[in-house]
């Protein structure tokens, strides 16, 4: 987990400026091309939903400053994030759930269906500790959105929100909705745009 010196970093200048506002958050939402995931994928029984956060989650460690955090005048990159995320429960609320990545998709896929399994046991949120390690992800699979914002700590909050929702077909195509909402310190439309493409590369 090795610090960013600040005084060579060639986004010193921008990371200041940002750390400086109120609101230094930005939200991004696009659709994505699903249609392998839907007509291949799917058809061959791979679970959607691991599917699409697995994707998500290769995509957001492939890109540094998916992978960047800082604490007071800290900045560091973390040599892996890994997904914590929503999982419905009794009530139509909803628990925490927490995964290790791995870019190996069966390793993933089995801790994804064991970890989900025993969140679906809670009754209330349990939050975990160690925030930095988690990118913080949740699925609204019934609404095909076009915008969205998370809610966050405070301006500091430096952790990504990613969102993704209902899945539509037309013509034999197959389109999600997929939001991005990261702190500007750390990160530019730039680098948002890299993770939609790679994104849509692992699912179309």
């Amino acid at each position: 987990m090795p610090d960013i010196d600040l005084k060579t970093w060639p986004r010193r200048n921008v990371y200041h400026l940002f750390r400086q506002n109120q609101q230094p958050h930005f939200s991004v939402t696009a659709p994505v091309d699903v249609t392998g995931l839907m007509t291949n994928l799917k058809r061959d029984g791979v679970p959607v939903f691991n599917y699409t956060l697995f994707a998500i989650m290769q995509a957001v460690n492939n890109i540094p400053e998916f992978r960047l955090r800082f604490e007071g005048d800290r900045v560091f990159e973390l040599d892996q994030t890994d997904p914590s995320f929503t999982v419905p429960i009794e009530g139509n609320n909803f628990a925490f759930c927490q995964v290790s990545h791995s870019s190996d998709w069966d390793t993933f896929n089995q801790s994804c269906i064991d970890a989900i399994e025993a969140a679906k046991q809670q009754t209330e949120l349990i939050e975990e500790a160690d925030h930095f390690r988690w990118t913080y992800l949740t699925c609204g699979p019934w609404l095909n959105f076009t915008s969205m914002t998370h809610p966050v700590t405070g301006p500091d909050d430096c952790i990504p929100r990613i969102a993704w929702g209902k899945i539509t077909e037309k013509d034999g195509e197959y389109t999600m909705p997929l939001n991005i909402q990261m702190h500007h310190a750390l990160a530019d439309g730039y680098h948002a745009a890299q993770f939609f493409q790679q994104v849509e590369d692992l699912l179309k």
